[in-house]
């Protein structure tokens, strides 16, 4: 037997032509485009089609049918969501007879015949539309039932809200008024028959949990325990910490956490910066911005006039220094009025000016590079001579003609352009020089870094540039090195100890301007998210101490008596000194643990609108809490114990 692929390779017994040939042929083409046309013009000239819809008089008696456009797919998708939604009908007639003149009942009429036209043409489309108008409806408020205690009062809750949603659905069907409200009350008594049944079933969604305050994510970041007391913005727990902790035995919880927190925070600092001495900082400081000075700063203008001679065509060009001779002739004329002899700068200048053949520009440019320097010199001295900065300024003209006639208008370019470069660095370097000293000879290590560590704690605009030239010439490891430096300094007392009041004071996070925070660190996102962090934490701390006893009296005030009077009643916690203690226990507990935020919500709520229902939430958000000292102490503990009589048990 024939292999069964075999069929398929034998030729044809007439071989065809190649596939473009066939439309080569002049008469084949002009068949298949007449054919082309003839079935557009049959398309266009087909009679639409039409179909009979049920037609109604004013007062909706049936007058017989008429006949209107067949309704597309999309027409019976759009009326099948129409017909569902809630008064979705007498929108589209109100709008239709603003256009047509005609009342809003004739309108809807003619409506419901078109629907049922589209209904009979398309029915899987209707049906389609119908189901995208309920969509919108799932998303209506709901929920009234599962606020029922009991299944009785879920029950009339829920047949309530059904017989309400029934009802105003059933209200916009119909024509006439009689039709209207037949339509609600059918509705009406569905919905509160099916709202009824469900309603019992009905369990009230869980509430999304709240985001914990800013302080507590802040400390999360950076690594740090945020104890309840500290994160809270609850004022009465607020007070009733601050005293509790200078009560005998019951403030030792307030006064351990705080002092973790800030160990954390201060270890959370060194690992973001390791620590280093002003000195070490100041010394990287100096090598970062000598290096540039001296060498990073020079290699720049000459590659910047390397580029210039990299341009001529004929280097060896000479021309004679006419703007200089011109200005030592008005210089030499002025002395010789007062008596006087050359000045250094003439002499320097003289040999070339003298020269009849000129200068090349290499010669010139020599020239010109050794008058700088002397004009540089007299400049760090203090020194401005008129005469000197009258050369240097027709010495310049010199060479850019005798560059111009070496290479041409793009060298005389190139050359204008190097030296604004290298005029430029010369006034930053005047400028870093406010930092690392020239004029008054070498400084130490340590004041350079306290020259550019009070440059960014000033809010004047010159010591901003001078923040900004520093960080625009170290290197990386250089910058770090003075931000370990500020690291070590902000925030803490001579001895080096950190705690948030420093750092959020004069000597803290504050001395430094904003804008020298974006340039001292680059502006890098991490960085200064961390800066925010610790100001946050630490900030939440300090806050605190408005609640504080500066004049050290309260533990005689409170030796013998209760917390009592920091609450509102009934919620006067805690009457005696164990139960201050287990107060302070539980309010020095981190911030995120599940338990306690519950609590410290439902007190809260609890003293804002204090009624039997909001007490009996706190009394039972005391039980996990309680559970959790329990373990802690490794004997029975209920919190609720310590409540006021008064509250709920």
């Amino acid at each position: 037997m024939a292999n069964f692929f075999d069929q398929f390779d034998e030729k044809p017994k007439v071989e065809e032509k190649n596939f473009f040939d066939r439309f080569d042929q002049g008469d084949e083409r002009a068949r298949l485009k007449e054919q082309g046309r003839r079935s557009v013009e049959e398309s266009m000239a087909a009679p639409p089609e039409y179909v009979e819809v049920p037609s109604y008089d004013p007062t909706g008696v049936y007058i017989g049918t008429e006949r209107v456009l067949k309704p597309s797919r999309a027409d019976a998708l759009g009326r099948g969501a129409l017909g569902v939604l809630p008064f979705g009908e007498d929108l589209g007639a109100l709008a239709r007879s603003q256009q047509s003149g005609r009342t809003l009942a004739q309108e809807k009429m003619i409506m419901e015949g078109e629907r049922e036209a589209a209904k009979e043409a398309y029915p899987g489309a209707y049906l389609a539309g119908q189901a995208a108008g309920i969509v919108p409806q799932l998303y209506l408020p709901v929920g009234l039932a599962a606020r029922g205690a009991t299944a009785l009062g879920k029950t009339a809750l829920g047949a309530v809200e059904g017989a309400l949603y029934g009802g105003v659905t059933g209200l916009g069907e119909g024509i006439t008024a009689e039709e209207r409200l037949g339509s609600a009350a059918t509705g009406a008594g569905f919905g509160g028959v099916l709202g009824g049944a469900l309603g019992r079933f009905a369990k009230t969604a869980p509430k999304a949990p709240e985001p914990p305050p800013a302080s507590v994510q802040a400390a999360e970041r950076i690594g740090v325990e945020m104890p309840l007391y500290a994160a809270t913005d609850n004022m009465l727990l607020q007070r009733g910490t601050k005293i509790g902790e200078n009560m005998p035995f019951a403030g030792e919880p307030v006064i351990a956490a705080r002092a973790r927190a800030i160990e954390t925070m201060e270890e959370a600092i060194d690992r973001f910066l390791p620590k280093t001495s002003v000195e070490n900082a100041g010394e990287k400081i100096r090598t970062g911005i000598e290096n540039w000075m001296n060498v990073k700063s020079k290699q720049a203008a000459k590659d910047a006039y390397d580029e210039v001679t990299g341009l001529f065509n004929n280097p060896d060009v000479t021309r004679q220094l006419e703007n200089t001779r011109n200005a030592v002739a008005e210089i030499m004329a002025r002395q010789a009025q007062s008596r006087l002899g050359s000045t250094p700068a003439v002499d320097l200048v003289m040999p070339a000016v003298m020269a009849k053949e000129g200068l090349s520009y290499e010669g010139a440019k020599n020239l010109y590079t050794r008058l700088r320097e002397l004009r540089d010199e007299n400049r760090i001295k203090g020194v401005k001579s008129a005469d000197v900065e009258r050369l240097y300024r027709s010495l310049k003209n010199d060479v850019l003609d005798i560059a111009e006639q070496a290479g041409g208008e793009p060298a005389r370019f190139f050359l204008q352009r190097a030296d604004r470069k290298y005029a430029a660095d010369m006034a930053m370097k005047e400028q870093l020089q406010k930092i690392v000293g020239a004029r008054e000879g070498r400084v130490s290590d340590e004041q350079i870094f306290e020259r550019l560590y009070r440059a960014a704690g000033s809010k004047s605009s010159a010591d901003a540039k001078l923040v900004s030239r520093a960080m625009r010439v170290m290197d990386p490891e250089h910058i770090q090195s003075f931000q370990a430096g500020l690291m070590s300094r902000l925030g803490r007392d001579a001895e080096g100890n950190f705690s948030p009041d420093r750092w959020l004071g004069p000597n803290g996070i504050s001395g430094l301007s904003d804008r020298a925070k974006k340039m001292i660190f680059k502006d890098n996102p991490k960085q200064l998210q961390f800066l925010e962090d610790v100001t946050e934490v630490s900030r939440a701390f300090k806050n605190l101490n408005k609640f504080g006893n500066p004049s050290g009296t309260g533990q005689t005030i409170l030796g013998g008596t209760s917390i009592a009077g920091l609450f509102v009643d009934p919620i006067s916690v805690f009457t005696s000194i164990g139960g201050a203690n287990l107060f302070t226990r539980a309010i020095s507990k981190p911030a995120t643990a599940e338990s306690l935020a519950n609590w410290s919500r439902r007190y809260e709520a609890f003293v804002q609108n204090p009624t039997r229902a909001t007490a009996n939430a706190f009394y039972r958000a005391g039980l996990p809490l309680s559970r959790m000292l329990s373990a802690e102490l490794n004997k029975e503990v209920d919190i609720n114990d310590y409540i006021s009589p008064s509250a709920p048990k």
